[in-house]
């Protein structure tokens, strides 16, 4: 399947905003109704809010999908060192109080999976469902210190960079100028990442946990994962779907690794729509 060209996704509009008592800007791609139900998306390390476009395209007119760069990522810009999880939680609370989003769906990707339980331990009353995509071990993980060189050397070569991201995404048709179209503006993006932000994000899963937390979580979830994923393990997608009571499925989704609202959208979204209007009209949830 090709994915959405720069032109299919010419209703999407990139905005920034700076947060309240921040120096940070913090860049997000808008498309859709304004006035439909919210869908916010985050990307993982080395990601971007351009990571989303595939599903864009293929989204009903009647959701509005928010997709921000993480603080030292994409087009979002900062002057401090923090990269610790209750900072990324304080930017993603913000930007959706600044947007006055109520009752969304928070989806997210890798680990920024840690991002999104934090806000729904913390902000449960203005979730409606989370979705986790590829969701790291619920007790961290630690990252060997040859990896933090490996990325750092990596992402100063474009070609090497390239090899990287695919990677992540090992179905994707890259004979199709769409997805080399798209391949090439992710490399740009994780070449443009502070490498503060590379090292800080990945840092802040070795101290992270949630496990012994997530029995208190009502909120919705559904666990999503690429059968061809090698990153995630199957067996990591099976304990946080039984390690989370309200965690209703796990979507194995087929033709797909690392990243499968890449490299199998409609499959993707068909699972997550599906899932967000079943939700979304539950009348338990109000």
């Amino acid at each position: 399947m090709a994915m959405p060209s720069a032109k299919s996704v010419s209703d999407a509009h990139t905005h920034a905003v700076s947060l309240p008592g921040t120096d940070l800007s913090t860049a997000y791609l808008q498309y859709g109704d304004p006035q439909g139900i919210p869908i916010l998306c985050l990307h993982g390390n080395l990601g971007s809010k351009r990571w989303w476009w595939p599903i864009l395209e293929i989204m009903p007119d009647e959701f509005h999908v928010i997709a921000p760069d993480l603080r030292g990522c994409g087009e979002s810009r900062f002057d401090q060192a923090r990269f610790d999880m209750p900072a990324l939680l304080s930017d993603l609370q913000q930007l959706t109080e600044h947007l006055n989003l109520r009752q969304l769906t928070l989806v997210a990707h890798s680990t920024s999976c840690a991002i999104a339980l934090e806000y729904a331990l913390h902000f449960s009353y203005n979730l409606s469902s989370l979705v986790l995509v590829s969701c790291p071990p619920l007790d961290g993980i630690v990252t060997p210190p040859a990896v933090y060189r490996y990325l750092q050397t990596v992402l100063r070569d474009t070609e090497e960079t390239e090899s990287l991201l695919q990677s992540l995404m090992p179905q994707l048709d890259l004979s199709i100028r769409a997805n080399q179209n798209l391949m090439t503006a992710l490399v740009e993006d994780a070449q443009k990442a502070s490498p503060r932000a590379v090292d800080g994000i990945t840092r802040s899963l070795e101290t992270w946990s949630c496990r012994e937390r997530v029995g208190q979580l009502a909120t919705p979830v559904l666990v999503v994962r690429g059968r061809d994923d090698h990153i995630t393990p199957h067996g990591v997608a099976i304990d946080t779907l039984l390690t989370m009571p309200s965690a209703n499925n796990l979507e194995v989704i087929q033709g797909a690794g690392h990243s499968p609202f890449i490299e199998n959208p409609l499959a993707f979204v068909t699972r997550l729509i599906d899932f967000v209007v079943q939700d979304f009209v539950n009348p338990a949830l109000d």
